[in-house]
């Protein structure tokens, strides 16, 4: 019988494999109609976000990433536990998430909502399952340091902690592939902070509808 370590090593590679492959098949089968029939070039006349609130989803998808490199490196290439040095990587990389997490739910939730909302539904859908996931990743582990838990109730909280960060992970790379891959323009985007009027448009229609007047 498979340890709770060798369980999740198993049910990571799986995760991470899966939505490559996923992303991969996507592209193939309807991705690449998405993105040739998006706008191409046009003047960027509309702005869409500030210049602290495109910084702070840039520096929470790296320190994202770097809670990934040190959380899971171990496990999944010997089968090990989190210790030494990629421990207190780990955990120096969890309060700057958390940080740009909190910074991001407080600058982009106007964004994500309201009838003013610049996202496109399936960009409020990983907002809100980033803010959730990303909340129950960080809140399980502040809890397993109070005083309360028995050697169980720890594991329990261990393996929530990092199921619910795979979940984040798995839905990270999944919007950076519909953000950067399918859709058109988003690096300038991400530049500049402004869009074009036909790129609004074509994929945020209802905040288009606003923005325009």
């Amino acid at each position: 019988m498979m340890s709770n370590d060798q369980l999740y090593r198993v049910i990571s590679i799986a995760v991470l494999a899966g939505i490559v492959g996923f992303c991969l098949l996507h592209f193939l089968g309807a991705g690449r109609k998405v993105r040739s029939a998006g706008p191409a070039g046009g003047k960027a006349d509309l702005n869409r976000l500030g210049l602290i609130e495109r910084a702070s989803y840039v520096l929470m998808a790296l320190t994202l990433q770097a809670l990934a490199c040190t959380g899971m490196t171990q496990n999944i290439v010997t089968g090990g536990k989190l210790t030494g040095w990629f421990l207190m990587a780990h955990v120096g990389s969890g309060g700057a998430f958390m940080f740009f997490l909190l910074l991001t739910a407080l600058l982009g939730a106007g964004s994500a909502a309201g009838p003013n909302a610049k996202f496109a539904p399936s960009q409020r859908c990983a907002f809100w399952a980033t803010l959730t996931l990303g909340a129950a990743t960080a809140l399980t582990m502040m809890v397993s340091m109070l005083p309360i838990f028995g050697p169980y109730g720890l594991e329990v909280l261990r393996d929530v902690h990092r199921y619910c960060g795979l979940a984040l992970l798995a839905t990270g790379y999944w919007h950076l592939y519909q953000t950067f891959i399918v859709r058109r323009g988003r690096l300038g985007w991400l530049l500049s902070g402004k869009v074009s009027s036909d790129w609004a448009r074509h994929y945020c229609p209802e905040w288009w509808q606003v923005a325009k007047k």
